[in-house]
Parts: C-alpha cells; structure tokens; sequence
C-alpha cells in the first residue's frame, strides 16, 4: 500500500486489511460523503467493494453529514449485511463481520440479559489472561455511543484518533478467546509489514496494567501488577476522563495497593475510588 493511502485510512485500516485478507468477509465504517469518495478509489484499486447508505440513528450520535460505509470483496454481501442491520440481526451481523461464533453468542446473550453491551471489566472477570492483542478499550461501537451519548463525545474529544486504536473490532467473549487472538495476531502482522509505526504505537498503548475506573475512566501503566499491588515506573500519557487530581498523585508515586473501595497510593495515602486491574500482556 502507498503511504498515501495508508495515511488517509488513519484508524479505518484496521477494518480495510481485515477485508482485504479476508478475515472479515464485511466492514461498516462512518464518515462524511467525501470520505468516502476517496475511499472508493482506494477500494477500487485493491479489489474491495466499496457502498454506502444513509446513517441509521440507532448507531448512535453523529454528525448530520454521517453515512454508513460497506466494505466487502463480495458484491452481495454488502446488501447482506446492510439489511440484517436494518432488521438488527445480530447473528448474521456478527458473521457477516468476521466475529468469532463464542463472541456473537456471548454478546447476544449479554445484551439480552443487561440491556447493554459487555464492559471491559465484564469480560475480564471471565478470562484467566488478558491478552493485549484483543485489548478493546479504545473499540466503541453504536450501543455505546447511543446509551452514553454526551459522555462519549466528551471522551471522544479528549483521546481525539486514539478512540479506534485496536486490532480486533468486536467484542470479545474474554480476553483469552483464542480465536479472537489469532485474528488479531494475523491483522497486527500485516500491520506490521503496512504501517510499521501505526503497528507500534497499537502495541505501546494496549500492553500494561490497566487501572480500570469505569467504560471512559481509566489509566494505563509501564508495570508489573501482581495479587493487589501495581508497581509502576511510567502513567502512559493516553487522555480518558480519569480524574485530573487522582492522576497526578499517583503520576507522584510509583506503588498503588488495590482494594475494592479504595486504592493506597505509595506508604499510605487512601484514595476513596472503586477500581479494578485489568493485566494486559
């Protein structure tokens, strides 16, 4: 790929190489008609099909100029799955996406049940390892743009491109799924062949101990966390809406003992705040 086009997918290409290699038989982007004009002539030139419809609200906010993007290296599967989104059918959504059949199930069932999609936090209680690899902090998807709408264009604003760093674009069942990691180690590969510093950059901000807030609040660390104790020597400079002040004393520290209600910052100062780790690797 030309650098050009490299620069202009920005943070779509994880959607585009995941099309282009076949482990996503289709891709649905949003952006601004033209956007897509120059899109299109990208797709063209690498044999991906390339439509667009007129944006759905249930995605979520967006800006009145929004449309709904389609990508494919089959034709017929772009009317596929445009129409099993307007029926939001999420089985044949999910496949139609390339997710693996443990996700759409877990996230079928979930939804149902919470009225809501899996947080980061829910999917960690269910998995023995946190792989960096299916790390989806950074992955917000219609559900949540829709329910948190206001909070999420704040957040949007303060972490500006980091918003779709990743390399997966679904929700995983855990953070151990293996057919979540191996999709994700075949795209990073490429990435790493198509936009080596894009690749880097990914990796530097999904790998390290999380300390986990809630779905727009939390840091990130250059650490090792063990049983209750984060020791750190680096809080990574990624804006979410972590509370100023309670970052810059644990930015002072370099120690912080993890409780259910409240975490100890070095020797002993107590910070009332409800926190989990999440330990990507």
């Amino acid at each position: 790929m030309l650098d050009s086009e490299i620069n202009f997918l920005a943070h779509d290409i994880q959607d585009f190489l995941g099309v282009k290699l076949g482990i996503k038989p289709c891709a649905r982007l949003t952006m601004s008609i033209e956007r897509f004009r120059i899109l299109k002539k990208i797709c063209d030139k690498h044999g991906i099909y390339c439509e667009y419809k007129e944006f759905d609200p249930k995605f979520g906010p967006s800006s009145k100029n929004d449309i709904m993007v389609y990508l494919s290296t089959h034709e017929g599967n772009i009317d596929k799955i445009y129409k099993a989104d307007m029926a939001a059918r999420l089985l044949d959504i999910g496949r139609l996406l390339g997710y693996p059949e443990c996700c759409i199930s877990f996230f079928g069932t979930f939804n149902n049940e919470n009225d809501r999609s899996p947080f980061p936090l829910d999917i960690s209680k269910r998995s023995r390892t946190c792989s960096f690899l299916i790390n989806n902090l950074y992955n917000f998807d219609g559900n949540i743009r829709q329910k948190y709408s206001k909070k999420y264009e704040l957040f949007s604003k303060k972490i500006g491109s980091i918003k779709r760093i990743r390399y997966i674009t679904h929700i995983p069942c855990s953070y151990d799924c293996k057919e979540s990691i191996r999709a994700a180690g075949v795209l990073r590969k490429e990435m790493k062949i198509e936009c080596p510093e894009l690749a880097a950059r990914t990796d530097n901000i999904l790998k390290g101990p999380v300390l986990y807030h809630n779905r727009f609040s939390w840091l990130t660390f250059e650490g090792k966390f063990r049983v209750r104790i984060l020791k750190y020597n680096k809080v990574k400079k990624v804006g979410t809406l972590f509370p100023v002040s309670i970052r810059e004393k644990i930015e002072k520290e370099n120690e912080i003992r993890v409780y259910d209600k409240f975490l100890i910052l070095g020797g002993n100062q107590k910070i009332k705040m409800k926190a989990k780790v999440i330990d990507f690797k």
